[in-house]
């Protein structure tokens, strides 16, 4: 069975009432819960949860059917020094030997807490009325590729919180992934292609005039890298926003000739 969701994004259904958009956010993914926790409390219920990075995990834990308490327990309990252990022999090798391509990060000790928790939560996943949708980039072709739960599993998650170049890629169906949000990091389109009429997005980076006013230019230059890539992460969430809005207008002006050549007031 292909892990793929075609092209034409061919999801359970073709009309959703709601949907939660989850973006990458690396270590500012369990913020999201305080927000999926607000709208638990409000009643607000997704028919569809897209995600990719960490927006992918969380958007996985969520289709395992647990609690907000035993996600945040799930986080808790999560050694990351041990997990996210960069070793001197890895820097060396990074710094120094060119050859092939060495990650600072192996993904061991993360595969196994995943296996753990695909093993409670995978038939729960399988049998979720909310359609779980995660993406990835495929290597390859250098395309934006998106899983849904009824074929999600252990490498889907990998690949979709894959960062290039601190983490080594994920093979799927014997093809290297990695990312989803190296394309896109706020996968807003399955959202839209299901016809959503209620759409919630969640962001893990500041975007607008409001946010510009409390960000202050880079003074080194890991903070100018970590700038590039905060603006490399909202400019697809940007893209579409542009695009929907011409669109709309698009549509209106064309709303409009009509009426005008066909004589509708």
């Amino acid at each position: 069975m292909s892990a793929l969701l075609n092209s034409k994004l061919n999801i359970k259904k073709k009309k959703y009432e709601r949907a939660l958009v989850l973006s990458g956010g690396a270590a500012r993914g369990p913020y999201q819960l305080g927000i999926w926790q607000y709208l638990e409390e409000m009643g607000w219920k997704p028919d569809l949860i897209c995600g990719t990075s960490a927006g992918a995990l969380n958007a996985i834990q969520i289709g395992f059917k647990k609690s907000i308490e035993e996600i945040k327990e799930t986080y808790k309990h999560i050694d990351k020094k041990k997990i996210l252990h960069v070793s001197n022999w890895a820097k060396f090798k990074f710094i120094f030997l060119h050859k092939g391509h060495a990650p600072l990060i192996r993904t061991k000790k993360i595969i196994k807490i995943l296996e753990k928790e695909f093993e409670k939560g995978k038939e729960n996943l399988r049998n979720n009325e909310i359609e779980i949708v995660i993406t990835a980039v495929n290597i390859l072709s250098s395309k934006l590729e998106y899983f849904n739960n009824s074929v999600i599993d252990v490498e889907h998650a990998i690949a979709s919180a894959s960062i290039p170049i601190i983490f080594p890629w994920q093979y799927i169906d014997r093809k290297p992934y990695w990312d989803g949000s190296v394309m896109m990091n706020t996968p807003l389109w399955p959202a839209i292609e299901s016809g959503a009429k209620e759409i919630i997005v969640v962001l893990s980076s500041p975007v607008g005039k409001e946010s510009s006013a409390q960000v202050q230019a880079p003074r080194t230059r890991l903070q100018a890298i970590e700038r590039m890539i905060e603006q490399r992460s909202i400019a697809s969430y940007d893209f579409l926003l542009t695009h929907i809005n011409w669109c709309q207008e698009e549509s209106s002006r064309k709303g409009i000739l009509q009426d005008i050549f066909t004589g509708h007031d």
